[in-house]
């Protein structure tokens, strides 16, 4: 009898380190998924307050070429006509971000123009900031590039130095790049990417 209970005892104590084990991957995925969520909400709300401040890269090597109409969620693409593509990216048509998804090993953003005449899904990559064309802007652009990639000679102070430097809306877009290119060159995590920086990094 004592042994039947002792063995009995083995096997609920086996069952309950199981289970605990299992709880806490549960628990880890949880907060693994908390913090991508929390991530993408971050960058959600950054790249849709800059309002249409974005415009299709001209690379041929981007996505743009192939605009599509609707998510790739598993149906069949439907691309924009590359003219019409082609023209906005010519034409420096002005982009908002709407809404951003996983799409597999990256990031897909909804875009649409002022108009409302394109909207459709895009890759990371293929989108810029206006903000880069700003010639009081270049330097200090160059200089996060470098920053974000380890270039060890530039220093997060020599970043805020240039900030320092510019006036009005062009110091505080640099400042607030700062505070964005910190966690992202830490982490490089597509959902971290400075908004100055977008397809540029």
């Amino acid at each position: 009898m004592v042994l039947n209970t002792r063995k009995i005892l083995l096997i609920i104590s086996s069952l309950l380190s199981t289970l605990l084990v299992g709880l806490n991957i549960i628990y880890a995925n949880v907060k693994n998924d908390e913090s991508v969520s929390k991530q993408e909400t971050t960058l959600d709300h950054t790249l849709k307050s800059s309002g249409y401040d974005f415009y299709l890269s001209d690379s041929k090597d981007d996505y743009p070429y192939t605009l599509a109409k609707n998510m790739p969620d598993g149906n069949k693409l439907k691309f924009y006509n590359s003219k019409i593509v082609n023209k906005a990216i010519n034409n420096k048509t002005k982009f908002e971000v709407m809404k951003i998804d996983d799409y597999k090993n990256g990031i897909s953003y909804e875009v649409r123009d002022h108009a409302g005449n394109i909207q459709g899904w895009t890759n990371f990559n293929s989108i810029r900031d206006e903000n880069i064309n700003k010639k009081q802007l270049k330097n200090f652009i160059n200089a996060e590039i470098k920053f974000v990639d380890g270039n060890k000679n530039i220093k997060v102070s020599y970043l805020y130095k240039l900030a320092n430097q510019l006036k009005g809306n062009n110091k505080q877009l640099a400042l607030e790049s700062i505070k964005e290119a910190i966690p992202y060159k830490q982490s490089h995590s597509l959902l971290e990417i400075p908004t100055l920086l977008q397809g540029l990094v």
